[in-house]
C-alpha cells in the first residue's frame, strides 16, 4: 500500500507543476491594475493606478518591464468597477472603466493599444464564453461588413497583484466620432413636443 501511494504520488508530480506556474510575460499586453488592495465595486467607482505593458505587434511583453516608460502604453489614474448582471456572480469579473487625469476627477481621452482616444473602456472577462473567441470574431466580422461593433484587443490582467487571466478590451458603445457616429440628442431635441395618432 505504502509503495502504491508513493507511485501514486510521483505520477502527479508532473501535473502539480503545471498549476503552479507564475505568471512573468505573455505575447499580448499586460494590464496591471492596483487598487491598494480594496476589492472593486459593483457602484460607486473605485479610484485605482493602471499600467499597460506593451512593447509592440509581435513582441513579447514582461511584467518586469512595469516601470520602465518606453514600454508602458498607458501609466495613470483611472476609475473602475465591476460591470454586468449575471456575469457579476462569476469568480473571473468584467470591468469598466474610464481613464482620468491626475486630479481623479476629471476624465482624460487616451488611445489605449492603438484604439481611438476616448476616456470609457470596458475590460470583457469572457465570463460565459469558453471558447474565448466568439465577442472578438462577432466584433470584428461585423466591422469588416460596414456595420459598428466595438473595437476588441486580448490581453493579459493582473489585479493587485494577481493574475486574473485573459480578457479583451474594448471600447464601451457610445456616441461619438470614433464610436457611435450619430448626433447627440439636445435639450431641445428632447423637448421637441411628440405628434400623437389622430383617430
Amino acid at each position: 500500500m505504502k509503495r502504491y501511494c508513493i507511485v501514486v504520488f510521483l505520477l502527479l508530480i508532473p501535473f502539480a507543476s503545471s498549476y503552479c506556474q507564475i505568471f512573468t510575460d505573455s505575447n499580448l499586453p499586460i494590464v496591471i491594475i492596483n487598487t491598494n488592495g480594496i476589492e472593486i465595486p459593483d457602484s460607486p467607482r473605485l479610484l485605482a493606478d493602471m499600467k499597460i505593458i506593451f512593447r509592440g505587434k509581435g513582441l513579447r511583453n514582461y511584467i518586469s518591464d512595469q516601470d520602465t516608460a518606453e514600454y508602458l502604453n498607458y501609466n495613470g489614474r483611472i476609475n473602475i468597477e465591476v460591470r454586468g448582471s449575471s456575469s457579476q456572480t462569476l469568480p473571473k469579473k468584467q470591468y469598466g472603466f474610464s481613464t482620468l487625469l491626475n486630479d481623479n476627477v476629471t476624465e482624460k481621452n487616451v488611445s489605449l493599444l492603438g484604439l481611438p482616444a476616448d476616456n470609457d473602456w470596458i475590460l470583457n472577462g469572457l465570463g460565459f464564453e469558453p471558447s474565448l473567441i466568439r465577442d472578438y470574431l462577432c466584433y470584428n466580422l461585423s466591422r469588416m461588413i460596414g456595420e459598428y461593433a466595438s473595437r476588441t484587443i486580448y490581453c493579459e490582467v493582473i489585479l493587485n497583484g494577481n493574475y486574473n487571466g485573459l480578457y479583451v478590451l474594448e471600447e464601451k458603445i457610445k456616441q461619438g466620432s470614433e464610436r457611435v457616429n450619430i448626433t447627440k440628442m439636445t435639450q431641445w431635441i428632447i423637448a421637441i413636443p411628440k405628434f400623437q395618432e389622430v383617430i
